[in-house]
C-alpha cells in the first residue's frame, strides 16, 4: 500500500520509460559537501563549483522546483505513471515503479541523463552514480515518450527515453555488451561515503 501511494499510477507493458532531470545531482552535492578536502586533491575549484550546481551568484539550482516542473509536464502529457526519485537514486526508483506495476523492464543505462561531473566524483569513492540520492529527477511511464521528452526539453529539463516496460518480472539493465538484472536496491550510495571517513 505504501508503495502504491509513492508511485502514482501504473506502467503498461510496452510503454516508454522516461527519466526527466539528471540523476544523482542532489547526492553528488552532498558528497562534495562531506568530502570536499579529498575532492580538492583531484579536481579544480571550478569543476567542483559546477558539480555543486552553484550559479554565478552562489545560489544552488533548486532541484525541487525542477522536479515539480517535470511532474507537471509529465501529467499534462498524459503519463501513466510517475515517481519523484530520491533515496536510492534511479535504481531504487526503477525497482519501485516496476514492482508497483507488477511488470519487468528493459533499460539502457547509457541513456539515463547524468552529468559527467557526477560520474567522475563517484569514481573517486567507488560509488554507483545510479544508486545515488536523486531528488530533482523523476521517472515516468508513458505511451508517448518522444513527445514528453520534447516538452521537457523546451522547459530546459534534460530527459531521455531509457527503455520500456515488459511483461513478466525480469528487470534487465544493459550498457553496450554488458547485461545484468536489477537486484533489490540496498542503501543509498551516500551511506558508503558516511562509512568511508578517513579513507581515500
Amino acid at each position: 500500500m505504501a508503495l502504491q501511494e509513492e508511485v502514482q499510477g501504473r506502467l503498461l507493458a510496452g510503454c516508454d520509460l522516461v527519466v526527466a532531470g539528471t540523476v544523482g545531482d542532489a547526492g553528488v552535492c552532498a558528497v562534495i559537501e562531506e568530502r570536499q578536502e579529498v575532492l580538492r586533491r583531484f579536481f579544480s575549484p571550478g569543476f567542483l563549483r559546477g558539480a555543486s550546481l552553484l550559479r554565478e551568484n552562489g545560489e544552488r539550482e533548486d532541484l525541487r522546483k525542477r522536479a515539480e516542473a517535470a511532474l507537471l509536464t509529465a501529467r499534462e502529457k498524459g503519463s501513466l505513471c510517475t515517481l519523484p526519485l530520491g533515496e536510492g537514486g534511479f535504481l531504487a526508483g526503477l525497482w519501485k515503479v516496476s514492482l508497483a506495476s507488477e511488470l519487468g523492464c528493459e533499460v539502457d543505462l547509457r541513456k539515463v541523463p547524468i552529468r559527467q561531473e557526477t560520474i567522475e566524483i563517484c569514481e573517486i569513492f567507488n560509488l554507483d552514480p545510479y544508486g545515488l540520492f536523486s531528488e530533482g529527477s523523476i521517472l515516468c511511464g508513458t505511451q508517448r515518450g518522444a513527445e514528453l521528452c520534447s516538452a521537457l526539453r523546451r522547459k530546459g529539463i534534460a530527459s531521455m527515453v531509457i527503455g520500456n516496460a515488459k511483461a513478466g518480472n525480469d528487470k534487465l539493465l544493459f550498457s553496450a555488451s554488458i547485461r545484468r538484472y536489477l537486484d533489490r536496491p540496498g542503501p543509498d550510495e551516500l551511506e558508503k561515503i558516511r562509512n568511508q571517513a578517513g579513507m581515500v
